[in-house]
């Protein structure tokens, strides 16, 4: 991305030091730290630590509000190796490395599928074909998008040392396909005072957007981002997700979340491409969501056979299960299928860990790496064509059930009942609280009182807006007051 020759001379010191940094790491004390650790997930990867500790540390506010949370060893696996297994058993490809099959990894982070891809294919390829495979297959054929640089150096870094270890010497115009862009903003880099800086830049960028609107993709994956208060407003992202509020009556749509619109995103991709396959895991919310019944019914009218491995963990719905990551969202494996000849009769298959009682973190995880796609017991589900719910519901009932009134035949009027918003600040049973809470809003710093009390700054209620009314306003009166 960036040649030495390009950096400007008033910032090159910043890669001396990191240079420096690096050339005084001990190698061999890391790795002794790394086996140390007693979670093998850590032993596997040592590059979780830069997402879960270190951003975790230095910006967690930044990790939050980017939904930014690494994907466990074997989910990746999971999802690898279905996708894998079904490149074969249903278009007839040899595998993640035939050369038809071009991968995007749309949100990448620290490169974690794109690396269990490479390993997939390269641990059954013939040793004397190892050097051609990467130069062939796997460097041309597997792209990711990032858009934080940290991560995006890592991912680099990561996967180049991998291929390097493996025999591969980079020559002449090899790269590995990450790029640093945005998924979902399609807008073409302008040259001007960027160009002047970093002009590889804008050859990064037109190279991402070719990737991410023209170039044909069979298989997109990754974890995406989960914010319900999504950040991706950009045209591009706002059009995408259009398909999933066409028809929608209901006032309150949540199709608005960043996974979603990745889905969305995948989703394109794999139709512009007539067939393919989008593994990922995400949120589980779209499966039952009462507003997110169009999203359902574009999936099931796009993909031919749907894989869905619900893994419970919502604490909001005070599920008795563990989450698979350190989140309050229950999530959900997706294994989306479209074939080149499309099946009459969509096929739903649904597995639920909490319906068969597998209940702890390490259980799930167990679960994820002694199974794969044909070893599971799915049930084969038939969404219903009014809600299209991707979950196991027991109908017994419904014919009694739809006796009843609706409840828009009972009420003339309708509208949103009273939402309350950062209770923990704006609602108090007694003058005390209130008044540590308006001394906390005041004195402390913006990040510190974000996390103290669990909020986040939104359209209608910011922190800083109402700190600053508080000071304009006779706070010292209010505070006697509250007494």
């Amino acid at each position: 991305l960036l040649k030495i020759g390009d950096i400007p001379e008033d910032i090159s010191w910043i890669i001396d030091e990191m240079v420096d940094v690096l050339n005084s790491t001990d190698i061999e004390k890391f790795k002794q730290k790394q086996l140390s650790f007693s979670d093998d997930v850590y032993k596997q990867d040592p590059y979780i630590y830069f997402y879960e500790h270190f951003l975790g540390k230095y910006d967690r506010e930044k990790k939050k509000s980017r939904g930014v949370f690494y994907t466990p060893i074997p989910i990746v696996k999971f999802i690898v190796n279905a996708i894998d297994q079904l490149l074969c058993s249903e278009f007839g490809k040899s595998g993640l490395e035939d050369k038809d099959v071009t991968s995007l990894d749309f949100a990448t982070g620290t490169g974690t599928f794109l690396l269990e891809s490479f390993r997939t294919i390269l641990n059954r390829c013939d040793p004397s074909l190892v050097l051609d495979i990467i130069k062939e297959r796997i460097l041309p054929n597997f792209y990711g998008f990032e858009n934080q640089i940290s991560p995006y150096v890592i991912s680099h870094l990561k996967l180049s040392q991998y291929l390097q270890d493996k025999g591969f010497s980079f020559g002449y115009g090899d790269r590995i396909g990450v790029y640093l862009t945005d998924t979902l903003d399609n807008k073409t880099p302008k040259h001007g005072d960027t160009e002047d800086l970093f002009p590889h830049l804008i050859e990064e960028g037109e190279k991402s957007n070719h990737i991410k609107t023209e170039e044909p993709i069979f298989i997109v994956m990754g974890n995406p981002p989960y914010n319900g208060n999504s950040r991706n407003t950009k045209p591009f992202a706002k059009l995408l997700i259009l398909e999933y509020k066409k028809g929608i009556k209901e006032r309150k749509n949540s199709t608005d979340n960043d996974y979603m619109k990745f889905i969305r995103y995948g989703q394109w991709k794999i139709e512009e491409n007539k067939k393919g396959i989008l593994g990922v895991i995400t949120g589980n919310s779209y499966l039952y969501g009462t507003t997110l019944w169009k999203m359902r019914k574009s999936l099931l009218d796009t993909f031919d056979k749907l894989y869905i491995l619900n893994l419970h963990g919502d604490k909001d719905k005070n599920e008795p299960c563990e989450n698979v990551f350190d989140i309050k969202v229950g999530v959900c494996i997706s294994i989306f299928v479209k074939l080149d000849t499309p099946l009459e009769e969509k096929e739903v298959y649904y597995f639920s860990t909490l319906d068969n009682e597998i209940l702890s973190r390490k259980d799930k995880y167990e679960f994820l790496m002694k199974n794969n796609l044909n070893a599971i017991s799915w049930k084969m589900i038939k969404p219903n064509k009014s809600n299209f719910w991707f979950i196991d519901f027991d109908l017994k009932n419904r014919p009694t059930y739809n006796l009843g009134w609706k409840i828009n035949d009972i009420f003339k009027e309708k509208l949103s009942g009273i939402e309350t918003q950062k209770d923990k600040v704006t609602i108090h049973f007694d003058k005390t609280t209130l008044r540590n809470t308006l001394k906390d809003l005041i004195d402390l710093p913006e990040k510190d009182f974000k996390e103290k009390y669990g909020i986040e700054s939104s359209a209608d209620w910011n922190i800083v807006k109402v700190r600053n009314h508080l000071v304009n306003s006779d706070i010292n009166n209010i505070l006697i007051n509250t007494k």
